[in-house]
């Protein structure tokens, strides 16, 4: 299994509102077949980022997940081209950020 794609769409700091920060929204392409989007990036309180994978509410407070890796070896396929694409996105966006002030 592979993940193809993935699409990530950061989330400015000064957004990031309540205990569980979202960093960042994803959506992702998986063995070529399907595409999963919804996908939220926590920052936990431990500092760990966290790959929340689509929800819905069930009933008040009570949430499910909609879509989801079938075993622990395919979370892990998905986290980890996920993880990557979020820190090189940081990087391109830290570099874009670097250009534009050395511009000024």
């Amino acid at each position: 299994m592979s993940v193809n794609r993935v699409s990530i769409i950061l989330v400015p700091v000064e957004r990031q509102h309540g205990r569980a920060p979202v960093l960042a929204y994803v959506s992702c392409v998986v063995a070529d077949l399907i595409r999963i989007s919804s996908i939220r990036l926590i920052r936990l309180p431990s500092g760990r980022i966290h790959v929340a994978m689509p929800e819905r509410e069930r009933s008040p407070k009570v949430f499910v997940e909609v879509a989801h890796p079938v075993d622990q070896a395919a979370r892990d396929v998905v986290d980890r081209a996920i993880l990557a694409a979020y820190e090189s996105s940081i990087r391109g966006s830290h570099a874009k950020m670097a250009k534009e002030v050395a511009g000024r």
